[in-house]
């Protein structure tokens, strides 16, 4: 990522942050769902696990952090009042990230 000086809009840095998609597995139940669904996912190593909820416009419409262990783990959310349709589960762990697809019903 280029890091750039917002006062003379110039080049400064580069982020040298390696970013590694990962095939982890994440998966969700129940999907398509009303009001909460459980996500599970793998971990290789414990790490802050970074759960973001994104919209079918791009919109984040949640974050959740949680203290993720080697091996299986499952996060509980609840959609409250969220509308029916399309969300992405993005999940950042140790530059490692993944994506679910999950649905909401009325």
């Amino acid at each position: 990522m280029v890091i750039l000086d917002p006062e003379k809009n110039l080049i400064v840095g580069i982020d040298e942050r390696k970013i590694q998609y990962t095939n982890f597995r994440i998966q969700n139940y129940p999907n398509p769902f009303a009001s909460s669904t459980t996500i599970e996912f793998d971990l290789e190593e414990p790490g802050r696990v970074e759960i973001e909820i994104v919209n079918q416009f791009g919109q984040v419409v949640d974050n959740l952090l949680h203290a993720g262990q080697k091996g299986l783990n499952k996060v509980t959310w609840d959609a409250g009042s969220l509308p029916a349709g399309i969300f992405i589960c993005r999940i950042a762990v140790n530059c490692k990230y993944g994506t679910r697809k999950m649905v909401i019903v009325n």
